[in-house]
């Protein structure tokens, strides 16, 4: 039945080998429209669900098959698109540590292994 309800009810259009096995088996499946995986998985991106939407077809001699879905461009630009959120963080981590470098040398910052009272009496002094 989930299947039915998330890839519509197959038919001789969809698959025609699968319909003619149930109807020989007295086998219904659900009446169900299709629901595009747009509304299942709204954040999604376009090379995602274009992948899902190949691997999921009733018929399995029209499905994507393995191998040809790893050079699917699904995998080339979401590791793109991971790899340049990597390098952000990286250069964010650097920014970091460059101005905590710089106003520890101004001595707007403690140490880290200065105590509280240290501190103290260092802005005392100032």
């Amino acid at each position: 039945n989930k299947l039915c309800q998330v890839l519509g009810t197959p038919s001789k259009d969809t698959w025609v080998d699968g319909v003619r096995l149930a109807n020989s088996r007295k086998v219904k499946f659900p009446e169900c429209p299709k629901i595009p995986l747009t509304k299942l998985m709204p954040f999604a991106s376009p090379e995602s669900i274009e992948l899902m939407d190949a691997l999921m077809l009733w018929d399995p001699a029209k499905r994507e098959t393995a191998p040809a879905s790893l050079i699917h461009p699904y995998f080339t630009t979401e590791r793109s698109k991971a790899e340049v959120k990597e390098k952000e963080k990286e250069r964010e981590r650097a920014e970091r540590h460059a101005r905590k470098k710089e106003l520890e040398k101004s001595g707007d910052v403690a140490e880290p292994h200065e105590t509280s009272r240290r501190r103290s009496e260092k802005r005392d002094e100032g």
